[in-house]
């Protein structure tokens, strides 16, 4: 190890550019022996550059200097120098680092990463997400994205709470994974849908391309109209055919009909407003339908089916209705 890539990776470290592996090298220092007099000479380095170095224009170089001084005054006791443009400054910047990596802090969660973004779906809203590679990400309502404002070298990580659709720009150099619960999916480039529940189940429903999904237990890969369910504490359970609409028809905001059968209908609806629709009556479900609704709620389409099909419908409470009518054979 030489003091220039010292210098490097305290720099990539100070101005929140650092990358996954680039912050491991930068860890293993603390446990090799590293000359102290390469550090020194690291350090001397870094301050003859930084001191002319406009952090806050790098992501997160003005948050990330806080964090450091906050949490060496806190274990040492040591106040922070005043001036931003002497050499103490950047001498007390660098030998903080020093001491925090010594010290083991550079493994807490505040000190680690690029700054989070987070975004969340009001009640009854879809929110829509770009990230800093062009992918969107759909949110539900009620759900929440943890995301960085600029991505790592050599991947893509966010953080999903509740239930969301993914197109991920496709990057295979930069894996993108998004972590709900217990289960991490990996993609290079694809559509699917991540839903998990209070309970901790989750679904992973693939739209196009390919997905790989894992959780404690196992692992699976995923291709078109295929779902992985993962339920706490138990192996991955694989649906080799389903309906990817479905599962992801609710981010256009659009309900559609295509001459489907009610019963389809109906579960279309229920994923799309998270409730549960009950058909009371035997045959029923076999009828066809044929209709397309736009930014509608749900009572609207209730109402609509009733008059193009002839449904009964009621709530059993908030969460759940019925639905009966004339069967079909």
């Amino acid at each position: 190890m030489t003091d220039k890539r010292t210098t490097y990776l305290i720099e990539r470290y100070l101005t929140n550019t650092i990358s996954k592996g680039e912050l491991e090298e930068l860890k293993a220092l603390t446990t090799s022996n590293y000359p102290a007099e390469d550090w020194v000479a690291g350090i001397d380095k870094l301050i003859a550059n930084l001191h002319t170095v406009k952090l806050p224009d790098a992501p997160g170089g003005e948050d990330r200097i806080a964090a450091i001084m906050s949490k060496v005054k806190e274990v040492h006791h040591l106040p922070p120098p005043a001036s931003k443009t002497s050499l103490t400054y950047w001498y007390a910047i660098a030998a903080s680092l020093l001491i925090l990596l010594s010290a083991g802090y550079i493994y807490q969660d505040a000190l680690l990463g690029p700054d989070m973004q987070i975004a969340e779906a009001q009640p009854g809203k879809i929110m829509r997400v770009t990230l800093a590679d062009s992918s969107q990400i759909f949110l539900k309502s009620g759900s929440r994205l943890e995301y960085p404002e600029f991505f790592a070298d050599n991947e893509r990580n966010v953080i999903l709470h509740g239930e969301a659709f993914f197109e991920i720009s496709k990057d295979p150099d930069k894996p993108f994974h998004i972590e709900s619960k217990d289960v991490k999916v990996t993609v290079l480039g694809t559509s699917f849908n991540v839903r998990t529940d209070q309970k901790g189940l989750t679904e992973v429903t693939v739209a196009t391309g390919k997905v790989m999904v894992e959780n404690t237990s196992s692992q699976l890969t995923l291709t078109p109209n295929q779902q992985a369910v993962s339920a706490p504490g138990t192996e991955l359970v694989l649906h080799e055919q389903v309906d990817a609409y479905l599962y992801t028809s609710w981010k256009d905001e659009t309900v559609k009909f295509n001459n489907i059968t009610m019963g389809k209908a109906m579960e279309i609806l229920s994923h799309r407003f998270d409730i549960e629709v009950n058909i009371t009556t035997p045959g029923l479900e076999k009828c066809l339908v044929r209709a397309e609704y736009s930014r509608k709620s749900l009572q609207s389409i209730l109402e609509s089916l009733h008059f193009i099909s002839n449904i009964e419908y009621h709530y059993i409470n908030e969460k759940t209705v019925e639905v009966s009518g004339k069967p079909c054979k």
